[in-house]
């Protein structure tokens, strides 16, 4: 058997007889309800094998253009029966063949070449429905062999055209009727009986070319099969939409995306992104683009829309990837073109990396790129360029378009609104304000704004709120009374009693930022509200309560949606309880209290001051509570970099300056403001310092050049070096032996700055006397000195050309590739490259 899902591309031409290896009996009844025992007669069994594969919902796919002429790629089993369910014909015609063998039929697969060019060779499938012996049936030749090269003579003959006619030996299907095609796609024989499909297949056969016939019945050995790749518990994607619940009440839950209880309202970027989708499906890459923008703005409804569109209309597998990491190497399996949503990529960079890593696969075996959308508030922070970086480094080819981003306010806010407001409207009594949006809205009102707009004035007239904060607490209103009903009913109490909204408020808070996914989990995230941390029973009431109304998906975190009415009340419930957000981190360690700290930096952007605030104070309470807030800054930027920059210059300095500046690396990108404050400040202790040393002095100074090269700041850079280069030479003519190689060092860095700012000579100058000393270094020391010896020979060659020194340049580099080749000689793990 082959390796689990390395299935390779069938060909046609090379060895036909393999296409029996793709015909999977015990699997394809593991997916499938086959009929039990034999019917009345063959034809009756096969067509309640046709008749099962009928009801299994499989969307006919046409065949992709292959780069290899004459092979083409083959879905397996769980692809077909279970998901996606898509299917050429061939891939129908071999699903047949294995039911047909499950079911004790002989099956047979015929390929036929079309009687005018330009269109798709067809598979249909044969049954054996009379036993045929020796080389004779119902007097035609049949050919004995696994392979028929040729049609034999009088063909016709051996085929039953009519499932109820005259018996013949042979009864030929065309297997698309047993699926159905998209409504955007028509698909001639598509969705058809059983007995259409007989007719179809005999008329196949005597209209098209013959091309080969593969006795599958004779051919197939099971251990020559290839093995199916392990299908997960779970499909890897949720629909783009899913029903919302009839029952269920709760105001905000009618405004999640996924339930599209608002039509979509057209906009270009759809238009744009579908375009580039079908680019990226026609090529050899997968495709990757970011979807970036304020909460609100309609980031996750245009990328659920895409994929909608993408799956009804174009027969691609589309949909959002589920939070929990199970089922995702079976993406590298499917076949068809696929379209992944990604939401919160921002924080969840692990995610995406994994992702990329099996979708690389499908390329590698020939199937149809996919195509990754994420969405995320900024790609201001380095996530994108980490996410970059890896699948660089994994030799991922990958066809990226810049990212795309929304507006806050919606194209069309007015017609929207509109839209939405006839959507929410369920009360004949009450007659729509459909002008309402127009008066009340601000310059600014986002995409979801002008839904909650809808929302509020489809629930009665009324002035509708003109500000952001008025609009969520509104609609936060209709909400809390929602919660406050479920609780009475899940407590027991009377339809008046009081319920601690108070409670409830901070531990939605507490949720949010926690987005716990499992019971543990959110208990965990509850003992954070005072009142609930000793009361196992009150919070076992608070959970089944807020579970019941907040509704989250299958492995989803139990939060608040949508996002800026949650960012709402977990900052209003933050500030108002000062010992809320300790209690709800401090219980926190590794991945989940980074967790939380990215869920704070997301909904901070609506109120970056107090949220600032917040962070710092925290940080303060800790000794290494910088650490994962670095983590997020580096990520994302926000308040999470806001609070450390002005953490770094606060008086007395914090503790840990030292430490955050070693662990900044030089190459960043999202933290070099951080990084250059950090070390100027550590610069600026340093130089009040009387006590300090010239040695350190020194250091800082070059390492704050290296900063401000960072930070594109050339001139600065020069001056800072221009300084430490002071500072060693006169460290190194009191102790040369000590401070020699810090001069030399700090000499190649001048020469590099002066380079950079365009004063040649004295790049020249200076790179001329490190390497003079570094010469004399490696005289007395040359397994410590001579490397650097070579680079500087290097960078000397570089400088004496710029100058126009050519003949000076050409010996520079000829001594440092002698002494790069003795190096590599002695060590060529660490010298050859």
């Amino acid at each position: 058997m082959s390796a689990a899902g390395s299935w390779p591309r069938w060909s046609l031409d090379g060895e036909p007889a393999a296409l029996a290896k793709y015909v999977l009996p015990d699997e394809v009844a593991a997916l499938l309800h086959l009929p039990g025992p034999p019917a009345d007669s063959p034809i009756g069994q096969t067509e309640a094998v046709y008749e099962a594969l009928a009801g299994a919902a499989i969307t006919y796919s046409h065949e992709a253009p292959s780069d290899e002429p004459g092979r083409q790629v083959v879905r397996q089993p769980g692809e077909v029966l279970w998901c996606p369910r898509h299917a050429t014909c061939l891939d129908l015609a071999l699903i047949l063949a294995g039911a047909c063998l499950h079911a004790g039929l002989r099956p047979l697969v015929l390929i036929l070449d079309p009687p005018e060019s330009g269109r798709a060779a067809h598979a249909l499938l044969g049954v054996w429905i009379d036993e045929v012996t020796g080389d004779e049936g119902d007097g035609v030749p049949v050919p004995d062999a696994e392979v028929w090269s040729g049609r034999p003579d009088d063909f016709d003959d051996l085929v039953q055209t009519d499932p109820t006619g005259p018996s013949r030996p042979l009864l030929l299907l065309d297997p698309v009727g047993a699926a159905h095609a998209l409504p955007h796609s028509p698909v001639l024989g598509a969705g058809v009986a059983f007995a259409d499909a007989v007719a179809a297949g005999a008329r196949y056969a005597r209209e098209w070319h013959w091309r080969l016939a593969v006795d599958i019945g004779r051919t197939w050995r099971k251990q020559d099969t290839h093995t199916p790749a392990e299908r997960p518990a779970d499909e890897p994607l949720r629909s783009p939409y899913v029903p919302l619940d009839a029952q269920v009440h709760r105001p905000l839950q009618v405004l999640r995306a996924e339930h599209a209880v608002v039509p979509f309202q057209a906009r270009d970027e759809l238009t744009i992104l579908t375009d580039w989708c079908h680019t990226v499906a026609a090529g050899a890459h997968t495709g990757v683009t970011v979807v970036h923008g304020t909460g609100g703005a309609g980031k996750t409804r245009l990328a659920l829309e895409l994929a909608h569109q993408l799956a009804t209309r174009h027969g691609w597998y589309a949909g959002y990837l589920r939070e929990h990491p199970t089922g995702r190497d079976w993406l590298g399996t499917v076949v068809s073109p696929t379209l992944i949503v990604l939401d919160y990529a921002d924080a969840r960079t692990a995610d995406a990396e994994h992702l990329l890593a099996v979708l690389r696969r499908r390329t590698d075996r020939g199937a149809a790129p996919a195509v990754v959308v994420m969405t995320a508030r900024a790609v201001s922070g380095q996530w994108l360029t980490a996410l970059r970086t890896a699948w660089t480094r994994d030799g991922h080819l990958v066809r990226e378009t810049p990212p795309l981003h929304l507006p806050p306010e919606h194209p069309a806010g007015a017609a929207l609104f509109r839209r939405a407001a006839r959507a929410f409207h369920d009360d004949p009594g009450h007659e729509l304000d459909l002008a309402a949006a127009d008066r009340a809205a601000p310059a600014d009102w986002t995409t979801l704004d002008h839904i909650l707009l809808a929302l509020l004035a489809a629930r009665g007239p009324g002035r509708l709120p003109t500000t952001h904060q008025d609009l969520y607490e509104e609609v936060l209103t209709h909400e809390r009374t929602y919660w406050a009903q479920t609780y009475r009913k899940n407590a027991h109490l009377g339809r008046d009693a009081d319920v601690p909204l108070d409670v409830f408020n901070r531990a939605v808070a507490g949720l949010t930022l926690h987005a716990p996914t499992t019971r543990k989990e959110i208990h965990a995230a509850l003992r954070a509200v005072e009142e609930l941390s000793d009361d196992a029973s009150w919070r076992e009431t608070i959970r089944t309560t807020l579970t019941t109304c907040l509704q989250p998906g299958p492995g989803e975190p139990l939060v608040l949606r949508p996002d800026p009415i949650a960012d709402h009340l977990t900052l209003h419930e933050l500030r108002d309880d000062e010992d809320l957000l300790p209690a709800v981190l401090d219980g926190l360690d590794g991945d989940r209290l980074v967790t939380a700290l990215r869920q704070l930096n997301r909904a901070a952007a609506a109120e970056p001051d107090s949220a600032t605030r917040m962070v710092k104070a925290w940080i303060g309470a800790g000794a290494d509570r910088w650490r994962p807030v670095l983590d997020v800054a580096a990520e994302q930027g926000g308040t999470a970099l806001a609070a450390l920059e002005q953490l770094v210059d606060i008086e007395p300095a914090v503790p840990w300056l030292d430490d955050l500046s070693a662990a900044i690396p030089f190459i960043t990108v999202g933290l070099r403001d951080l990084a250059l404050g950090t070390d100027l400040r550590r610069l600026s202790l340093l130089r009040a310092d009387d006590t300090v040393q010239p040695a350190d002095l020194a250091g800082q100074l070059q390492r704050v050049s290296y900063r401000y090269v960072a930070a594109g700041d050339r001139r600065a850079a020069l001056m800072s070096i221009t300084e430490a280069v002071e500072h060693h030479r006169a460290l190194a003519q009191t102790n040369p032996a000590m401070h020699l190689p810090s001069l030399a060092m700090s000499l190649n860095n001048l020469s590099n700055r002066q380079g950079e700012t365009g004063d040649r000579q004295a790049a020249l100058t200076s790179i001329t006397e490190a390497v003079k000393h570094h010469r004399a270094l490696a005289q007395t020391n040359p397994a410590m000195h001579l490397p650097d010896l070579a680079g500087f020979l290097n960078n000397l060659s570089v400088r004496q050309s710029e100058t126009g020194n050519h003949q000076a340049a050409l010996t520079s580099i000829t001594e440092a590739v002698k002494h790069h080749r003795a190096l590599a000689q002695t060590n060529p793990a660490m010298h050859l490259p």
